[in-house]
């Protein structure tokens, strides 16, 4: 895959395996099908630059208020796949795949605070995949509808 068609490659591979990351079943499914990809679809124009992180991954939430005309206050779930490419230089050559659910700020889901945990390449990823799918804001939100879910693609 090119990391431009990133965002395109991600929902094929989700539907595929019948997920919608759209309109989720489940939060689990998400963060399944998304660390998948990441094991299983690598991309052909990340550099290879010695001491670069060409494909890494964030796992993030938390509470934040809202900013007018931009985005309401909620809780977010934010899955973000970065890549830096051989192409360009410094944040030029840097991308992001985000999926993030927002919900209502519930005290019980703000109450998690605010984690952001990177994985930077394939040593670190079975550990950082257990931190996921065992981490609290999946319980938590397991059972809540999201208010708004998006997945966009994005230079830093």
């Amino acid at each position: 895959m090119l990391i431009s068609e990133s965002g395109s490659e991600f929902a094929s591979y989700a539907a595929a395996r019948s997920v919608d990351i759209r309109a989720p079943q489940s939060i689990r499914q998400i963060a399944e099908v998304w660390l998948a990809f990441f094991s299983d679809v690598r991309a052909r124009d990340a550099t290879t630059e010695e001491g670069s992180w060409p494909d890494a991954l964030l796992f993030e939430w938390g509470y934040r208020e809202a900013l007018p005309g931009y985005y309401e206050r909620c809780f977010y779930l934010n899955l973000t796949r970065q890549f830096v490419s051989c192409d360009g230089e410094d944040d030029d050559a840097m991308f992001q795949l985000c999926w993030q659910a927002e919900y209502e700020p519930v005290e019980a889901l703000v109450s998690l605070g605010h984690q952001s945990t990177w994985c930077d390449g394939a040593q670190a990823f079975p550990s950082f995949k257990e931190l996921v799918m065992r981490s609290p804001v999946l319980a938590a939100v397991e059972s809540l509808a999201p208010q708004k879910v998006t997945c966009f693609f994005t230079g830093v």
